[in-house]
């Protein structure tokens, strides 16, 4: 092999020691501030419809969405910490539907792999941000993404299930598993202040118990 031929082997070596598909988010019902999220196939479809028109219409520039440290690319976040630095540690490359949620084909840059890998990584989980539509759920208001519009690393997701990172198998399990147990807590919490309250609604029980208990929403690492 000569030296070219060796140098794009190495490249492409590297490129692929840093992709993995991810899951983005599971089918499930989202407690947030701004209303109950209702995530399903629906939204899915919407969302690898959506990302393959952008990919199409700009094709030959389209790098892929960005994976960010937070979410630098919504306003009132970026206002919340103005510090924060809008550069893309990684990119989704590809969307996929599949029967337990949706998946992203992610590519991290050199600096993106340093903060997701290993055993004790600085991020461990992903947080995504997207567009949603009002609808009416189960009688009542909520909302439902249908647009991706980026992806950001943080410890401290909304949605249990959502472990990224280059990591041992056990590690990412357990870290799964705490998050889980944790957004089930909070489940069970919201639940409980509704029936207390006069069956109010989800929004109001979540913005409730977040405030009499902080220490549900705290992350231990």
């Amino acid at each position: 092999m000569n030296p070219a031929d060796a140098a794009i082997a190495a490249f492409n070596e590297a490129i692929a020691s840093v992709e993995e598909w991810i899951r983005i988010s599971p089918y499930r019902e989202i407690p947030n501030e701004v209303g109950l999220q209702v995530f399903d196939r629906t939204g899915a479809e919407a969302m690898l419809a959506s990302f393959n028109s952008l990919a199409g219409r700009i094709q030959g520039f389209f790098r892929g969405l960005p994976i960010f440290v937070g979410h630098p690319d919504d306003p009132k976040w970026r206002k919340e910490y103005p510090m924060a630095r809008n550069e893309a540690m990684g990119r989704i490359k590809e969307l996929q539907v599949r029967d337990d949620g949706l998946y992203g084909r992610t590519a991290f840059n050199a600096a993106g792999k340093l903060l997701v890998s290993g055993n004790a990584p600085a991020y461990a989980f992903q947080s995504p941000r997207w567009g949603m539509v009002p609808i009416i759920y189960k009688g009542r208001k909520a909302f439902r993404p249908v647009e991706l519009y980026s992806i950001g690393l943080t410890n401290n997701p909304n949605i249990p299930e959502n472990a990224i990172g280059l990591n041992e198998a056990g590690s990412r399990k357990a870290e799964t598993t705490a998050s889980t147990a944790r957004i089930t807590a909070i489940d069970q919490a919201v639940t409980k202040y509704q029936k207390a309250h006069g069956d109010c609604d989800r929004t109001t029980g979540y913005l409730a118990v977040r405030k009499a208990q902080p220490a549900l929403f705290a992350v231990r690492t």
